[in-house]
């Protein structure tokens, strides 16, 4: 006869998140990179990939690192769902001073739009998370390739292009399996 586990909510530990991890997180999350205005994010990934000396392209928008044939590929987008409906003109690189992030010590996040902390807004996490994680990889030494592309909220031209590209996709193929975020 098995025996099933129960863990109550007071068993639990509390994941703590490293300093270091917890600011890039914060950093990723406070930039805003809409649909068809990236930039702040791509120089953002632009400057931490170079930082770290790992090598990487701009293949049109698209930030590609295949540096290791046959290893793994991961994959993550830019770009975030404008839930503000913010009326862009293509300067919108990070939120004002206005704006509240939260971040306690157990990662719960927080994104406001007023000070009083009344209207909390989009964290554009859905991918912010995938690029966080990929970029964590990476600092930490793992040998992986990389694919963060553009404009996946709007139909995902940005892989379309990739993949579109022969060269490129031959080298995806022989990746040993990709994991999109």
């Amino acid at each position: 006869m098995t025996t099933a586990l129960t863990i109550t909510k007071d068993d639990r530990e509390p994941v703590l998140m490293p300093e270091e991890d917890k600011n890039l997180l914060k950093d990723l999350y406070l930039l805003r990179s809409y649909s068809g205005f990236e930039d702040p994010i791509r120089l953002y990934i632009a400057r931490f990939l170079t930082e770290l000396g790992i090598p990487f392209i701009n293949y049109n928008g698209n930030i590609l690192g295949f540096n290791y044939p046959g290893a793994p590929l991961f994959s993550a987008h830019l770009d975030m769902v404008n839930t503000e409906g913010y009326k862009l003109t293509g300067n919108e690189y990070a939120l004002d001073k206005e704006h509240v992030f939260t971040l306690d010590s157990k990662a719960c996040i927080r994104l406001y739009r007023d000070k009083e902390k009344k209207h909390q807004t989009s964290l554009g996490a859905d991918d912010k998370n995938g690029i966080w994680a990929i970029l964590t990889m990476l600092k930490n030494g793992k040998e992986i390739n990389f694919a963060f592309c553009h404009s996946e909220e709007i139909g995902g031209t940005g892989s379309e292009q990739v993949i579109s590209d022969k060269e490129l996709a031959g080298f995806i193929e022989k990746c040993k399996f990709c994991i999109v975020i």
